[in-house]
């Protein structure tokens, strides 16, 4: 079965590069209009021109995923905008390097968590009652193998991407929405 994403409103964190932009051009290709939303208000820039000149539409939202404030006020905007969200793609983070033993592993960690899983929760938790409201929607949170494996010196990396597929089921179990899926 194929579903057609012509004119769904898919909402991507971390789209102005790497993932998030391949992610958002892939949307675009198959007709999706964006919300494309990251820190780097030159990077977005970047990915909408190229969005549309695929012919898709797209609205770039320069955000930092660990205020929530930010958060909210991107949501506000797809909503205003389009008037619903239909796919959520979580991809923002950071992945920090260094090993376990140096004074800044903790910090690595923190800073990591903040941005990578609680950036995760707050666009989650913002994007929530517009899902609820419409009876249907789909999440999809991009991880890392790390979040099953983890390597020398991506240990902060490792400990974040474990957090994923816990609150991946958890998000999937409160919301059971009709048509919904978070994957």
């Amino acid at each position: 079965m194929s579903v057609s994403l012509v004119n769904r409103v898919v909402l991507i964190t971390g789209a102005s590069r790497g993932i998030g932009r391949a992610v958002a051009l892939a949307f675009a290709r198959e007709g999706a209009r964006l919300v494309l939303a990251a820190r780097s208000a030159e990077g977005l820039a970047g990915v909408e021109d190229e969005v549309r000149a695929l012919g898709s539409e797209a609205l770039s939202v320069p955000t930092d995923v660990t205020s929530p404030e930010a958060v909210t006020a991107l949501v506000d905007a797809a909503v205003a905008r389009f008037g619903r969200i239909d796919v959520l793609v979580n991809n923002a983070g950071i992945g920090k390097v260094g090993s376990v033993e140096s004074a800044a592993f903790e910090d690595d960690v923190r800073q990591t968590m903040r941005a990578s899983l609680f950036g995760m929760i707050n666009v989650t938790q913002a994007v929530l009652p517009v899902l609820r409201r419409q009876g249907s929607g789909a999440i999809v949170n991009m991880s890392s193998v790390m979040g099953r494996k983890a390597f020398a010196r991506f240990g902060s990396y490792a400990i974040v991407m474990h957090g994923f597929p816990p609150s991946r089921t958890a998000s999937a179990r409160s919301w059971p929405a009709t048509g919904s899926a978070c994957r």
